[in-house]
């Protein structure tokens, strides 16, 4: 039988919760993230997913192994219409679910773009 010391068990309790309390709160995050997915392509959302070609992004975000785990990946390339989010709150939110994704702004629209928000390179062609 396993004898462990007193000092074992302090330490187990000392990291145990706030282990706990991160898993509990990356799983939090990570289904808020998944409920969002289906709305990037809704036509009543300003925001949309979209690959661009050719990418100006060099190097693809990532995500760690944990949140792979629980279902998470990396999105990489969204297209934000300012004229369909009147008060900003889309962006806002979705910039805080997402911030690894670099936002482009939509193709030949020409309202104002908040920052944080990038106009598509000329010749870039985008696939939606």
């Amino acid at each position: 039988m396993f004898r462990y010391k007193l000092r074992t068990l302090l330490i187990a309790l000392a990291l145990g919760p706030p282990i706990a309390g991160w898993l509990v709160n990356t799983h939090r995050n990570v289904q808020e993230r998944r409920q969002h997915f289906s709305r990037l392509n809704d036509h009543e959302f300003s925001l949309r997913r979209a690959s661009l070609v050719p990418n100006p992004r060099k190097k693809y975000p990532e995500t760690s192994l944990i949140r792979r785990l629980m279902g998470d990946h990396a999105e990489s390339t969204l297209l934000y219409d300012p004229s369909a989010d009147k008060s900003g709150e889309q962006f806002k939110r979705v910039r805080k679910l997402f911030p690894e994704a670099m936002i482009w702004g939509w193709p030949y629209d020409t309202h104002p773009l908040p920052a944080g928000v990038n106009r598509l390179p000329p010749n870039t062609g985008v696939i939606i």
